[in-house]
Formats: C-alpha cells, structure tokens, sequence
C-alpha cells in the first residue's frame, strides 16, 4: 500500500462550471496545469508561474484540444478543421476537412455555420497530438 498526501494546491484559472476539469501535461521542460473554457485554454506553467491564454475558434463541446511541448501553441480538432492558434490568438495553419456529423455534406468554412444546429453539437469528435519535438501533429 502507498500512503498519499497532500503536496500543493494550485486554484484553477477557469471558473468549474465554465471549464473543463483541468488536467496536468508533465513536459520534460515544465509541468502544466491546462484548462479549457468555450471562449478558451489556459495554461499555467507551475514550474515558473507564466500563464499562457490562447482564444479558443469554437466552444469546447464540439472537439478536443492538445498543448505543443513549448507551451507556445495549441492545436484545436474540432467538427470541420484542425486549427492551431498561438498566445496572442493569431491562426497559425488550418486545415479544414469534410464535417463529423454523421449525414452533413458540407465543407464547413467556420464554426458559425452550424453553431446554432443541435446535430453538430452530437458529432463524432477526434483527437490530436504533438510529437515530443513538437515538429508534427
């Protein structure tokens, strides 16, 4: 048996009922405290205390997000693109592919096409990731 204890308490950045819970991303470099809102993610390096706010393009229910190892940028999947956005909210790349809702034909431009039509908020949802040098997603 391993006894645990108490070593920390960070309070979160985003208000709970407005945010994801927050997860811990351990780096080689710095250990993060992410969290993510609708309007955006936050990251909160423990190590030096810098906290990193990037707009998010869409609300969190319609796709999942990932943090590049230097914490510069993030990637957000959603519904109709793969967008990656850096801390001042610039759009670094997108690339828009064919829609997850099951039975929708269209080749979404933005998220305000559909952002008032229930089905997309059930759409499939995938998922993304940074290798360790941050060079490919």
């Amino acid at each position: 048996m391993t006894a645990a204890r108490l070593v920390s308490t960070v309070a979160v950045p985003l208000a709970p009922g407005a945010a994801d819970a927050p997860a811990l991303l351990c780096r080689d470099s710095h250990r993060l405290l992410v969290q993510r809102g609708d309007a955006e993610l936050v990251a909160f390096d423990l190590d030096s205390g810098a906290m990193m706010r990037f707009p998010a393009p869409w609300p969190r229910s319609f796709g999942a997000v990932t943090v590049s190892p230097d914490a510069d940028s993030v990637v957000f999947a959603g519904v109709h693109a793969l967008c990656c956005v850096d801390g001042s909210g610039a759009v670094v790349w997108e690339v828009r592919h064919g829609c997850w809702t099951g039975e929708c034909p269209q080749l979404h431009r933005e998220f305000a096409e559909y952002a008032d039509d229930s089905e997309h908020g059930y759409a499939d949802s995938g998922s993304a990731a940074y290798s360790t040098d941050g060079k490919l997603v």
